[in-house]
């Protein structure tokens, strides 16, 4: 009896250690303090030392589930408010390569979609370069690649399957074929056309909400409202559920992470001065 109490206390033991580390694994305080350094720095306009720091929880903190969140903010502040395509194609690279868990996986998806959106304003380059040239577009996308405007591997998504991409005539000129195009991917809503406006989007996404209440005990359930209705809650919330498009990926006693494709929001309980 007393050998069976105490294996059934040791495995007590070790499944509450594992619920301690895995806890521990996934703590948000440490990205929070990063990412209310980087607040301060955008309210005061200095969207490009926000990035830096951002840039810098991501490279310190390698094995933090919340690096590849660091990483994809980081990305959306250089093509959005710096127009810095390359380096934030850097930054949402290195988060879909992030490995694998629950959480990060969240991240590395929105890190797709930005890297499907600046692949897709490339190749739009390419084929108005294109159309200029020959006074229409390729009847095939690997036609860019043949004849040196873009590499083979970029005509493939970020998640590894071709664009899809079509040709089509004017209403105004239906004799003439190939002048207009459509350029879309399977793995993500909208086509190359909208880029502009989910630059945008992306930005109002991001103070759409503001917290109302949080419960005080794990697991937490919280209460949001929308900015532009202070005054209706919405229906309390937990991990995993959904406020209308968006996810709720995490909820701290102090802070929660929606996700809605490649949009992504982080509520403060507490406003960052």
């Amino acid at each position: 009896m007393r050998q069976i109490a105490r294996d059934g206390w040791i495995a007590a033991a070790v499944v509450l250690a594992a619920a301690v580390y895995a806890d521990a694994a996934d703590d948000l305080t440490p990205f929070l303090h990063a990412h209310r350094r980087a607040v301060k720095l955008i309210n005061g306009k200095n969207n490009l030392d926000a990035a830096k720091v951002y840039g810098a929880f991501a490279a310190q903190q390698v094995d933090n589930p919340y690096a590849p969140l660091a990483s994809v903010i980081r990305g959306i502040i250089l093509r959005r408010d710096l127009n810095k395509s390359k380096e934030a194609a850097a930054a949402f690279a290195l988060a879909a390569k992030a490995p694998e868990t629950p959480i990060a996986n969240e991240f590395r998806n929105a890190a797709r979609i930005w890297l499907l959106r600046l692949q897709m304003e490339a190749i739009d380059a390419a084929l108005r370069a294109y159309y200029i040239d020959k006074v229409e577009y390729p009847k095939k996308l690997d036609e860019l690649a043949r004849r040196g405007r873009m590499k083979p591997e970029q005509l493939i998504d970020p998640w590894g399957d071709p664009l899809k991409y079509s040709t089509g005539r004017l209403r105004i000129a239906p004799a003439i074929p190939q002048q207009t195009y459509s350029l879309r991917s399977g793995n993500a809503e909208g086509d190359s056309r909208q880029f502009k406006r989910i630059l945008k989007e992306s930005a109002a996404f991001e103070g759409r909400y503001s917290i109302k209440a949080i419960t005080t005990k794990p697991p937490f359930k919280v209460v949001l409202a929308r900015i532009d209705q202070p005054n209706k809650p919405l229906p309390p919330a937990s991990e995993g559920t959904r406020i209308g498009s968006a996810k709720v990926v995490r909820v701290t006693h102090d802070a929660v992470i929606l996700i809605d494709g490649e949009f992504i929001a982080i509520c403060l309980r507490r406003p960052v001065l």
